[in-house]
């Protein structure tokens, strides 16, 4: 994207907590050949460690959907919900030490006639206001939006694959921010309330 630095790969050698706020206003983008979207992230999830039950490598596991969570960062983990939803995350921190960041939702900024398309079917001015302002809010909405899919599980951040790449950049703004618990992790007791869901408070004309 001209004009922004994208993150390194030291961005992602830290604390999920840490990358997950520092993701926020961040811009996401994913180039398939001439097809370019891009979004600024406003929602965020970590999930970090052996302990964190709400975590797919609570208590150690290693399967084959989180194998990469073990691995080093700065690479795409994606996996399906009901079979249907597209969810995108990033591993954090330290080899070895299962960590990634969920992204959970974004504002558009490139390629909005393809995400309506891709959301709804429609061109940008055939929808209603409420459709156009949900395009990437919602993790499954988020990918299709921006076409992740599972192909994309282990791509590496800023890497290229033939013509399609999935990269973040730095939109040299700092929003503030509010922490909540996390979304859909009731089985995990104790860990559903720890409050480490982040979303941009306000500021979104920066955009």
């Amino acid at each position: 994207m001209s004009g922004l630095k994208t993150l390194g790969n030291d961005f992602f050698e830290r604390d999920a907590r840490t990358v997950a706020i520092e993701l926020l206003g961040k811009v996401i983008e994913v180039r398939d050949g001439d097809i370019c979207c891009s979004a600024v992230i406003t929602e965020t999830e970590s999930y970090s460690g052996f302990e964190d039950k709400a975590s797919h490598a609570f208590g150690g596991r290693v399967t084959d959907r989180n194998r990469v969570m073990y691995g080093k960062s700065g690479i795409i983990y994606v996996y399906l919900v009901y079979g249907m939803h597209v969810l995108l995350n990033i591993v954090t921190g330290e080899e070895g030490f299962p960590a990634a960041v969920l992204i959970r939702s974004a504002l558009p900024k490139e390629g909005i006639p393809t995400m309506a398309e891709r959301r709804f079917g429609k061109r940008p001015e055939q929808l209603t206001g409420k459709q156009l302002a949900s395009l990437a809010i919602g993790p499954g909405n988020l990918t299709k939006a921006l076409g992740i899919t599972m192909e994309d599980y282990g791509f590496e951040i800023n890497g290229i694959c033939g013509q399609r790449s999935i990269s973040l950049f730095d939109s040299g703004f700092v929003p503030e921010y509010y922490s909540s618990p996390r979304i859909g992790v009731g089985y995990a007791e104790e860990w559903a309330e720890v409050p480490w869901r982040f979303s941009i408070r306000d500021g979104f004309s920066k955009f």
